[in-house]
């Protein structure tokens, strides 16, 4: 385990370096142009998985490069970003990379980005004119509409983005900082109705607020009004209960609980209570 920090560490004094040697100024006769970064966010059942398994198809199916990432804590047994949206042949899923923490995303991708430079390292890469020029020579860039970007572009997506830690939107602003395109997707509130805090106090919509597009998605509502009858009506919250049954909903001062998806429901305005929130 010692090693494994060790070596973590070395990377991130690597990138720090890195971050101060590339130079993009007004020299250049060309510039990379930066990554997007898209943000979903929304109560569960609101097609935010779904969103990134169909930008996956649309994206690997004109071969550009994609590099889905999910969260070590994601309760499935095998590395993939799945929906909970199910259809006629059951659940729809992609593969994807789990990762422990946010900057194993930023080695993984500074790695495969930096390859591109052949005999350059990335320690000692920086944006000049010489290197941009090389690269556009190899098809490794290309100009689009007067920009230059990366050939195939590259797009890294993120499933589940409220369990990483507060690096998270860092690493996401670097990533496409070196045009890297990002697409996430999460909760951005509790089942408390308060703000999914990382670590750092970094919150979810902290994230939302550095993202080119934050889009916000509903489900509906799941609460049942009696016995097998849902309510229906646009959700844009989650209500937490105590048993899978739904009958009792968690108390404000209950613990988070990510092992059991089955005790979470996407629920309306009207039928989100917490007990115990104010008194």
């Amino acid at each position: 385990m010692g090693c494994f920090v060790t070596i973590l560490f070395k990377r991130y004094l690597d990138f720090n370096i890195l971050k101060e040697v590339i130079i993009m100024n007004g020299d250049l006769e060309n510039r990379v142009i930066e990554g997007t970064k898209v943000l979903y966010t929304g109560p569960m059942c609101a097609s935010k998985s779904l969103q990134l398994i169909h930008a996956y198809g649309q994206l690997t199916s004109i071969k550009q490069e994609v590099y889905p990432f999910v969260h070590a804590s994601n309760d499935s047994m095998k590395s993939e970003i799945v929906s909970r949206l199910k259809g006629t042949e059951g659940e729809i899923s992609i593969p994807a990379s789990k990762v422990r923490n946010s900057m194993e995303i930023l080695f993984a991708m500074d790695e495969m980005i930096w390859s591109y430079l052949g005999r350059y390292p990335y320690q000692s890469f920086s944006w000049n004119q010489s290197i941009i020029n090389q690269l556009k020579e190899n098809d490794k860039l290309v100009s689009v509409k007067g920009m230059l970007r990366w050939n195939p572009q590259i797009y890294v997506l993120i499933d589940e983005i409220n369990f990483f830690d507060g690096n998270i939107k860092e690493v996401i602003q670097k990533l496409s900082y070196y045009g890297v395109n990002v697409i996430a997707g999460g909760l951005e509130h509790d089942f408390r109705k308060e703000l999914f805090t990382l670590s750092d106090n970094v919150t979810v919509s902290d994230i939302a607020g550095i993202s080119d597009e934050h889009i916000k998605l509903n489900a509906r509502c799941q609460y049942q009004v009696k016995n097998g009858i849902f309510c229906g009506d646009k959700a844009i919250y989650t209500q937490r209960f105590r048993d899978v049954a739904h009958m009792e909903p968690s108390h404000y001062s209950d613990e988070l609980i990510i092992s059991d998806k089955r005790l979470y429901v996407p629920v309306c305005r009207e039928h989100h209570y917490v007990p115990g929130k104010f008194n």
